[in-house]
Protein backbone atom coordinates (compact mmCIF):
# COMPACT_ATOMS: atom_id res chain seq x y z
CA UNK A 1 0.00 0.00 0.00
CA UNK A 2 0.95 3.33 -0.61
CA UNK A 3 -0.91 6.22 1.11
CA UNK A 4 -3.70 4.16 0.91
CA UNK A 5 -3.46 2.88 -2.69
CA UNK A 6 -2.22 -0.33 -3.89
CA UNK A 7 -0.01 -0.90 -6.33
CA UNK A 8 -2.75 -2.45 -8.83
CA UNK A 9 -4.08 1.23 -8.25
CA UNK A 10 -1.47 3.35 -8.60
CA UNK A 11 -0.97 1.33 -11.54
CA UNK A 12 -3.97 1.76 -13.14
CA UNK A 13 -3.92 5.57 -12.84
CA UNK A 14 -3.83 7.18 -16.39
CA UNK A 15 -0.83 9.59 -16.40
CA UNK A 16 -0.89 10.20 -20.61
CA UNK A 17 1.77 10.56 -22.70
CA UNK A 18 4.90 11.67 -20.49
CA UNK A 19 7.16 10.01 -22.82
CA UNK A 20 10.28 12.47 -23.39
CA UNK A 21 11.19 14.24 -26.61
CA UNK A 22 13.66 12.95 -28.67
CA UNK A 23 17.10 12.46 -27.43
CA UNK A 24 19.27 16.23 -28.60
CA UNK A 25 21.83 15.43 -30.84
CA UNK A 26 25.73 15.19 -29.07
CA UNK A 27 26.96 17.10 -32.02
CA UNK A 28 25.36 20.24 -30.96
CA UNK A 29 26.87 22.51 -28.30
CA UNK A 30 24.66 22.85 -25.32
CA UNK A 31 21.74 24.12 -24.37
CA UNK A 32 20.40 23.02 -28.38
CA UNK A 33 22.31 19.77 -28.37
CA UNK A 34 24.74 17.50 -25.44
CA UNK A 35 28.08 18.34 -26.50
CA UNK A 36 29.56 19.64 -23.57
CA UNK A 37 32.67 21.94 -22.98
CA UNK A 38 35.50 22.51 -25.86
CA UNK A 39 37.71 19.55 -24.83
CA UNK A 40 41.18 20.56 -22.49
CA UNK A 41 39.01 23.47 -21.56
CA UNK A 42 40.28 25.92 -24.03
CA UNK A 43 39.65 29.69 -22.84
CA UNK A 44 36.94 31.77 -24.61
CA UNK A 45 37.70 35.48 -25.25
CA UNK A 46 37.93 37.10 -22.20
CA UNK A 47 37.25 34.16 -19.70
CA UNK A 48 40.36 33.05 -17.34
CA UNK A 49 39.79 28.97 -17.16
CA UNK A 50 42.39 29.21 -14.99
CA UNK A 51 40.36 30.90 -12.02
CA UNK A 52 37.41 29.28 -12.96
CA UNK A 53 39.14 25.89 -12.26
CA UNK A 54 40.25 27.16 -8.80
CA UNK A 55 36.83 28.35 -8.07
CA UNK A 56 35.21 24.93 -8.41
CA UNK A 57 37.81 23.49 -7.04
CA UNK A 58 37.35 24.95 -3.91
CA UNK A 59 33.82 24.31 -3.85
CA UNK A 60 34.38 20.79 -4.67
CA UNK A 61 36.75 21.07 -1.37
CA UNK A 62 34.25 22.19 0.81
CA UNK A 63 32.61 19.72 2.76
CA UNK A 64 30.19 21.48 4.02
CA UNK A 65 29.13 23.09 1.19
CA UNK A 66 29.48 19.10 -0.92
CA UNK A 67 28.31 20.32 -4.50
CA UNK A 68 27.18 17.73 -6.37
CA UNK A 69 28.08 19.35 -9.90
CA UNK A 70 28.88 22.45 -11.26
CA UNK A 71 28.66 23.77 -14.71
CA UNK A 72 29.88 27.19 -16.11
CA UNK A 73 27.85 29.50 -19.08
CA UNK A 74 29.03 32.67 -20.42
CA UNK A 75 27.72 34.19 -23.66
CA UNK A 76 25.27 31.24 -23.90
CA UNK A 77 28.11 28.33 -24.12
CA UNK A 78 28.52 25.92 -21.85
CA UNK A 79 32.06 26.46 -20.88
CA UNK A 80 32.75 24.33 -17.96
CA UNK A 81 31.36 21.45 -16.03
CA UNK A 82 32.63 19.01 -12.88
CA UNK A 83 30.82 16.53 -11.06
CA UNK A 84 31.25 14.45 -7.71
CA UNK A 85 31.41 10.87 -7.61
CA UNK A 86 28.46 8.42 -8.98
CA UNK A 87 27.35 12.00 -10.94
CA UNK A 88 27.79 12.58 -14.60
CA UNK A 89 25.74 15.16 -16.54
CA UNK A 90 22.69 12.36 -16.99
CA UNK A 91 22.27 12.18 -13.25
CA UNK A 92 19.02 13.80 -11.97
CA UNK A 93 19.29 15.47 -8.66
CA UNK A 94 16.61 17.01 -6.34
CA UNK A 95 16.22 20.49 -6.59
CA UNK A 96 15.07 20.94 -3.03
CA UNK A 97 12.97 24.20 -2.11
CA UNK A 98 14.62 25.94 -5.83
CA UNK A 99 11.17 23.79 -7.01
CA UNK A 100 9.14 26.60 -5.53
CA UNK A 101 10.34 28.93 -8.14
CA UNK A 102 8.78 26.38 -10.77
CA UNK A 103 5.65 26.04 -9.10
CA UNK A 104 6.34 30.23 -9.38
CA UNK A 105 6.61 29.58 -13.01
CA UNK A 106 3.80 27.34 -13.52
CA UNK A 107 1.27 29.73 -11.65
CA UNK A 108 2.44 32.14 -13.88
CA UNK A 109 1.60 30.11 -16.80
CA UNK A 110 -2.02 29.92 -15.18
CA UNK A 111 -2.58 33.41 -14.55
CA UNK A 112 -1.62 34.25 -18.37
CA UNK A 113 -4.16 31.81 -18.97
CA UNK A 114 -6.60 34.61 -16.93
CA UNK A 115 -7.70 31.15 -14.63
CA UNK A 116 -5.83 32.67 -11.44
CA UNK A 117 -6.51 36.53 -10.60
CA UNK A 118 -3.06 36.60 -8.10
CA UNK A 119 -4.47 40.25 -6.01
CA UNK A 120 -7.86 38.20 -5.60
CA UNK A 121 -8.79 35.68 -2.74
CA UNK A 122 -6.58 32.27 -3.89
CA UNK A 123 -8.71 29.50 -4.47
CA UNK A 124 -8.37 27.56 -1.52
CA UNK A 125 -12.13 25.67 -0.94
CA UNK A 126 -10.84 24.70 3.09
CA UNK A 127 -10.17 28.26 3.75
CA UNK A 128 -13.90 29.74 2.42
CA UNK A 129 -15.35 30.28 6.06
CA UNK A 130 -12.62 31.32 7.97
CA UNK A 131 -10.54 34.29 8.07
CA UNK A 132 -7.83 32.69 5.72
CA UNK A 133 -10.26 32.89 3.30
CA UNK A 134 -8.85 36.64 2.49
CA UNK A 135 -5.48 35.80 1.69
CA UNK A 136 -4.41 36.58 -2.36
CA UNK A 137 -2.75 34.43 -4.56
CA UNK A 138 -0.18 36.90 -4.13
CA UNK A 139 0.36 36.80 -0.89
CA UNK A 140 1.47 33.15 -0.95
CA UNK A 141 3.85 33.85 -3.97
CA UNK A 142 5.51 36.26 -1.73
CA UNK A 143 4.95 34.11 1.60
CA UNK A 144 3.21 36.63 3.51
CA UNK A 145 0.22 34.80 3.96
CA UNK A 146 0.27 35.58 7.50
CA UNK A 147 -0.33 31.79 8.38
CA UNK A 148 2.60 29.99 10.54
CA UNK A 149 4.87 27.34 9.05
CA UNK A 150 7.81 26.72 11.08
CA UNK A 151 11.22 24.82 10.67
CA UNK A 152 11.34 22.61 7.63
CA UNK A 153 12.09 19.90 7.18
CA UNK A 154 10.54 19.08 10.34
CA UNK A 155 7.04 20.75 9.47
CA UNK A 156 7.02 19.19 5.62
CA UNK A 157 8.08 15.72 6.72
CA UNK A 158 4.37 15.47 8.44
CA UNK A 159 2.87 17.08 5.65
CA UNK A 160 4.53 14.30 3.27
CA UNK A 161 4.12 11.02 4.97
CA UNK A 162 1.45 11.88 7.92
CA UNK A 163 -1.30 13.48 5.46
CA UNK A 164 -3.20 10.31 4.12
CA UNK A 165 -1.85 11.12 0.35
CA UNK A 166 -2.98 14.52 0.17
CA UNK A 167 -0.32 17.02 1.42
CA UNK A 168 -1.90 20.43 0.09
CA UNK A 169 -5.44 19.72 2.00
CA UNK A 170 -2.75 18.71 5.33
CA UNK A 171 -1.27 22.69 4.88
CA UNK A 172 -5.11 23.92 5.38
CA UNK A 173 -5.89 22.29 9.02
CA UNK A 174 -7.08 25.55 10.47
CA UNK A 175 -5.33 24.22 14.40
CA UNK A 176 -2.00 24.05 12.85
CA UNK A 177 -2.07 26.51 10.49
CA UNK A 178 -4.30 29.48 11.55
CA UNK A 179 -4.19 33.20 10.26
CA UNK A 180 -1.22 35.00 12.67
CA UNK A 181 -1.08 38.42 10.68
CA UNK A 182 -2.69 39.93 8.81
CA UNK A 183 -1.97 39.03 5.01
CA UNK A 184 0.65 41.33 3.14
CA UNK A 185 2.25 42.67 6.20
CA UNK A 186 5.13 39.68 7.86
CA UNK A 187 7.56 37.38 5.87
CA UNK A 188 7.73 33.63 6.91
CA UNK A 189 9.20 30.85 5.19
CA UNK A 190 5.99 28.80 4.16
CA UNK A 191 6.47 25.74 2.50
CA UNK A 192 3.03 24.81 3.31
CA UNK A 193 2.21 27.68 0.32
CA UNK A 194 4.08 25.88 -2.17
CA UNK A 195 1.95 22.98 -1.75
CA UNK A 196 -1.42 24.34 -1.86
CA UNK A 197 0.03 26.46 -5.17
CA UNK A 198 0.92 23.01 -6.76
CA UNK A 199 -2.39 21.81 -6.34
CA UNK A 200 -3.80 25.15 -7.69
CA UNK A 201 -2.13 25.01 -10.67
CA UNK A 202 -3.74 21.60 -11.30
CA UNK A 203 -7.07 22.60 -10.38
CA UNK A 204 -7.34 25.91 -12.57
CA UNK A 205 -4.98 25.41 -15.45
CA UNK A 206 -5.98 24.72 -18.75
CA UNK A 207 -6.28 22.64 -21.06
CA UNK A 208 -8.14 20.04 -19.27
CA UNK A 209 -7.85 17.52 -21.67
CA UNK A 210 -3.92 17.04 -20.64
CA UNK A 211 -2.99 14.82 -17.08
CA UNK A 212 -1.05 16.58 -14.46
CA UNK A 213 1.45 14.51 -15.27
CA UNK A 214 1.32 15.80 -18.56
CA UNK A 215 0.75 19.20 -18.13
CA UNK A 216 3.79 20.89 -16.55
CA UNK A 217 6.00 18.88 -19.15
CA UNK A 218 3.78 20.45 -22.25
CA UNK A 219 2.84 23.74 -20.77
CA UNK A 220 6.47 24.57 -19.60
CA UNK A 221 9.47 21.96 -19.05
CA UNK A 222 9.01 21.09 -23.03
CA UNK A 223 8.83 24.52 -24.18
CA UNK A 224 12.00 25.78 -22.58
CA UNK A 225 14.16 22.82 -23.23
CA UNK A 226 14.50 21.71 -19.75
CA UNK A 227 13.33 17.77 -20.67
CA UNK A 228 15.24 16.25 -17.47
CA UNK A 229 13.01 18.08 -15.05
CA UNK A 230 10.99 16.13 -13.10
CA UNK A 231 8.56 16.83 -9.58
CA UNK A 232 7.69 13.62 -7.30
CA UNK A 233 3.62 13.32 -7.35
CA UNK A 234 1.54 11.73 -4.46
CA UNK A 235 -1.03 9.47 -5.35
CA UNK A 236 -3.85 11.97 -5.56
CA UNK A 237 -1.81 13.31 -8.87
CA UNK A 238 -0.80 16.79 -7.00
CA UNK A 239 3.05 17.29 -7.31
CA UNK A 240 5.12 18.35 -4.80
CA UNK A 241 6.09 21.58 -5.41
CA UNK A 242 7.59 22.88 -2.22
CA UNK A 243 10.93 20.62 -2.73
CA UNK A 244 10.57 17.33 -5.01
CA UNK A 245 12.02 18.32 -8.04
CA UNK A 246 14.77 16.72 -9.59
CA UNK A 247 16.97 17.95 -13.09
CA UNK A 248 20.22 17.81 -14.50
CA UNK A 249 22.48 19.57 -13.86
CA UNK A 250 22.10 21.34 -17.06
CA UNK A 251 18.74 20.92 -17.32
CA UNK A 252 18.12 21.11 -20.84
CA UNK A 253 20.24 17.34 -21.44
CA UNK A 254 17.69 14.65 -21.70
Amino acid sequence: MVEGLTEAELRAQDVGNVAPPPPLRDDIPWPFGELGPPAGGASPPGVDMQCVRDAVAEQFADTDANPRGITVVYNDELIFEQYSDAVDKDSRLIGWSATKSVVNALIGIVVGQGNIAVLERAPVPEWANDDRAQITTDEMLSMTSGIPWGFDPLTTTPCLFDSDGDCAHFCTDPDSFPLQSPPGTVGEYNSGSSYLLSRMVNTQRAPAGLTNFEWPKRAFFDRIGAHSFYIEYQPNQHFLGGAMGYATVSTTRS
